[in-house]
């Protein structure tokens, strides 16, 4: 392995798609679900999925929650790594690879969350090498499988195919024109969510949106990544859409707003998370639209986790004053936007 973290490499798609997540539920048979399962067997289920994931030759390192220290668990979550409520569950660990590409989340909501993550649009891709790794992990574990009903779930809404699959998009013009509305509510009518960065209950951070199947019961996989693609592909044809007419009503303004994200990344000594969220996603429209050349699409991914709380302080090595923080954050920004030039 290199070493290189999967958000810190450049995907393929359009550069709407920031990145894509594959992650299927499964539960072990013969052990009960949820709150049920106790502490010996929550014990012996981390175990023996180290042991499956030894057999199957996979390359992940264990990682337990209940060692980590509460910034710690903090930046897990900020990377998507694990979930909020997986922050302060014992005994619960992770299971990744060293890119962060791969997880196994153990004794989070069900037994096993198995998860692929990349940059960029990859939906058939990592739908397969979840898939992959979800295989191995069963000749081991017997998961929790029903012939009518499918894979066995602690949720209802993952009985079936068990898979979560979404991709991040960044909707700037649907966002500040107040069409998001719309389009969240048309695809809940077909099997679909559209979420804030971190799921249910998050708001938009830097206008970025999750959009996932919310049903799997009755579906195949590939079906459910089909269907999802398809939405995904809509979305990103009506924000680009917006994105031209735009520019031909109102000349200059969008290269105007640009212009001045960039002048405040670039030059600010401190910056709240907020502004900074607000401010590249001003950056990222202008790098996709062309107006600003010299940063490319994969660094501005990588920067959406390094400008976090959590982040910068795993990178300090120490806690940090909101101030410090804030100054640290302008830090990194100027550090990595130095390079900025004017578009075609």
């Amino acid at each position: 392995m290199d070493g290189v973290k999967w958000y810190e490499k450049q995907g393929p798609g359009p550069e709407l798609a920031v990145s894509t997540r594959v992650r299927l539920a499964r539960n072990v048979q013969g052990l009960p679900f949820g709150e049920r399962l106790t502490r010996e067997q929550a014990e012996s289920l981390i175990s023996r999925v180290e042991e499956a994931a030894r057999r199957a030759a996979a390359p992940f390192q264990t990682v337990r929650m209940d060692q980590l220290a509460p910034q710690q668990r903090a930046d897990l979550y900020e990377k998507h790594l694990i979930s909020r409520e997986m922050m302060n569950k014992s005994p619960a660990a992770l299971l990744i690879s060293q890119d962060e590409a791969r997880s196994i989340l153990v004794n989070e909501e069900d037994h096993l969350r198995i998860q692929v993550m990349s940059a960029g649009e990859a939906l058939d891709k990592y739908l397969e090498e979840a898939l992959r790794v979800g295989a191995l992990l069963e000749e081991s574990l017997e998961f929790s499988y029903d012939q009518q009903l499918g894979y066995l779930t602690q949720c209802p809404t993952n009985l079936g195919a068990g898979l979560r699959a979404s991709v991040m998009l960044h909707l700037p013009l649907l966002t500040r024109t107040g069409q998001i509305d719309g389009v969240i509510s048309a695809a809940s009518k077909v099997g679909l969510e559209i979420r804030g960065l971190y799921g249910e209950g998050s708001r938009a951070q830097g206008e970025l949106y999750q959009v996932s199947n919310s049903v799997t019961l009755g579906f195949y996989e590939q079906e459910l990544c089909e269907k999802l693609k398809d939405a995904a592909g809509g979305i990103v044809r009506q924000e680009q859409a917006l994105r031209q007419a735009f520019r031909q009503q109102y000349p200059g303004r969008l290269e105007d707003r640009v212009w001045r994200a960039a002048g405040l990344l670039r030059y600010a000594r401190r910056i709240s998370g907020q502004e900074a969220e607000e401010l590249l996603s001003d950056l990222r429209l202008g790098v996709d639209c062309g107006v600003l050349a010299g940063v490319a699409p994969h660094k501005l991914n990588q920067l959406i986790y390094q400008i976090k709380p959590a982040c910068l302080e795993t990178a300090a090595g120490r806690p940090l004053e909101p101030e410090e923080r804030d100054g640290a954050r302008a830090d990194l920004l100027r550090q990595a936007l130095r390079e900025i030039q004017e578009g075609e």
